[in-house]
Formats: structure tokens, sequence, C-alpha cells
């Protein structure tokens, strides 16, 4: 990966330690898409999620899910 090809530079250069560095992208909510069923789009980027390394893809649905079970929400 181009990032870990540049881990010293950027170390030296900015400061930041980027060895197996990650990513979140936020998509959007289920809701903006009301003709698109929540389970249909939970699918998809599943799948796509299994095609990219250290990048992962949800729905900022998912997002505040996750947090609620995280924090033990009801």
């Amino acid at each position: 990966m181009r990032l870990d090809e540049q881990r010293l530079a950027i170390r030296n250069q900015f400061g930041l330690e980027t060895r197996r560095a990650r990513a979140l992208v936020l998509v959007g909510h289920p809701a903006a898409q009301p003709g698109v069923p929540e389970d249909t789009i939970n699918e998809v980027l599943r799948t796509a999620n299994t095609h990219l390394s250290r990048i992962d893809v949800l729905t900022y649905k998912e997002l505040l899910d996750n947090a609620e079970r995280s924090l033990g929400a009801p």
C-alpha cells in the first residue's frame, strides 16, 4: 500500500505514524434512499468491504447502531 511505502517521509514531515493505517468512510443514511431496502444497502456495503484493504465503508445509521451497542444502550 502506498501509505506504507511513504511511512517514514510522512512521519518525518508531519509527525504522524501511518503503519497499518485504517480508514472509515461514511456514505449517508438508508433513509435517504426510501426505495431501497436497508438490508440490501447493508449487504452491498458488506460485499464492497470484502474487497477493500483497511478501509471500512458503512452508513451513518450503522455507525450510530454500533455506538449504541458498544455503550449498551437498550
